[in-house]
């Protein structure tokens, strides 16, 4: 019996032993779950301190990357706009204006349907040199009228001495260019009252012309010295009623009060 007992009281060591084992493997579980939950709650610790920095303050826009910002778009003045402005207008202007000059002067004159006993009113640009420089050279005369020279070098019988010079001899043809570009052989414009008074620069002479015919083959000479050009099929004619014509003058300069002198 006693052996028995002995026997119960291994028995009973032996379950009393075995219950700290189990606490023991409780014990290393326990531990490895708090240092996962420990591990975890620092990952979020961390993670929401990262939040804090990034996130902007309160009441705050977050910032964008420095790729995607606009930079500030700098606006022009209204004056500098109006100054470009009329300088673009001013340039196109003067552009237009000068293709429209050269446009003008490379197109041919217009071509007059005149008639013989026909007579026009014409605008011929002058100067007051133009009555000794301008000069003709043609064989024979058209109803009385002649040039200065029958040919480049020869003289003229019906303008030997004073027959030269137009001031004087109302049949001495000249070649002239009016406003319209058209050029024309005319006698008498110098011998008219009207361009006998002293008159400075260029002007312009509005005259009666009388057509008496066309030049077959003639020359015109624009200044001596000077080279000679071909005349054919210009108009001839006869000049009365001449008038000089005013200058234009622009509007600013008309207006312009004169100043009056202090006493």
């Amino acid at each position: 019996d006693d052996d028995d007992d002995d026997d119960d009281d291994d028995d009973d060591d032996d379950d009393d032993d075995a219950p700290p084992k189990a606490t023991a493997k409780k014990d290393k579980s326990g531990k490895a779950k708090k240092g996962a939950s420990a591990k975890k709650s620092g990952d979020k610790a961390k993670s929401s301190a990262t939040a804090k920095k990034r996130s902007p303050r309160s009441g705050q826009r977050p910032r964008k990357p420095a790729a995607q910002r606009k930079k500030p778009v700098k606006k022009a003045s209204p004056a500098r706009n109006f100054v470009i402005f009329a300088l673009l207008i001013g340039g196109l202007a003067a552009a237009f204006a000068m293709l429209g000059t050269q446009t003008d002067s490379n197109r041919p004159p217009p071509t007059p349907k005149w008639k013989v006993g026909e007579t026009v009113e014409v605008d011929i640009t002058l100067v007051a040199p133009d009555y000794k420089n301008l000069t003709c050279a043609m064989a024979g005369d058209v109803a009385g009228m002649h040039c200065a020279n029958e040919s480049k070098s020869k003289r003229h019988p019906k303008a030997a001495g004073q027959g030269a010079d137009s001031r004087k001899n109302a049949k001495l043809l000249q070649p002239y260019t009016l406003t319209n570009r058209i050029q024309i052989l005319a006698a008498g414009v110098w011998a008219e009252k009207a361009l006998k008074k002293k008159i400075g620069g260029r002007f312009t002479a509005k005259c009666k012309l009388t057509i008496a015919g066309k030049a077959k083959k003639a020359q015109a000479q624009w200044k001596p010295g000077e080279g000679w050009f071909s005349a054919a099929d210009w108009f001839i004619g006869s000049v009365k009623d001449c008038k000089i014509l005013p200058r234009k003058v622009p509007k600013k300069i008309k207006n312009i009060k004169p100043i009056k002198k202090k006493k």
